[in-house]
């Protein structure tokens, strides 16, 4: 999901086949303003967060000057190719963002 950085509305976001809750992405926006609520009262930086929970990582990170990013993955992945099993990291998620992010700060709306 993509997030305007200062009000946490949704920019943009993927979709599955799955019957999701409709109103998700408010309310996960509305938790992260909590969130960031709470780190300005207790005069913290906020600077994104990870979450790893059983086969679920959560990973906010800063994008581009005015955008947020979150990407949410299961850790764990079958490959297509041999049917074993790899791990997704967050240094990869990581990565992934910051290579992307070259290419959204090349964007001026």
């Amino acid at each position: 999901m993509l997030f305007e950085r200062n009000t946490f509305l949704v920019l943009a976001s993927s979709e599955t086949s799955l019957p999701l809750d409709p109103y998700r992405f408010e309310k996960i926006s509305n938790t992260i303003k909590q969130f960031k609520i709470v780190t300005t009262r207790y005069r913290s930086s906020y600077e994104g967060f990870t979450i790893r929970d059983g086969n679920t990582i959560i990973c906010m990170k800063p994008f581009t000057e005015f955008t947020s990013i979150m990407v949410i993955s299961s850790t764990e992945r079958t490959s297509e190719y041999c049917g074993s099993i790899r791990t997704v990291d967050e240094a990869l998620i990581s990565m992934n963002i910051q290579c992307a992010r070259q290419y959204f700060n090349d964007f001026h709306i």
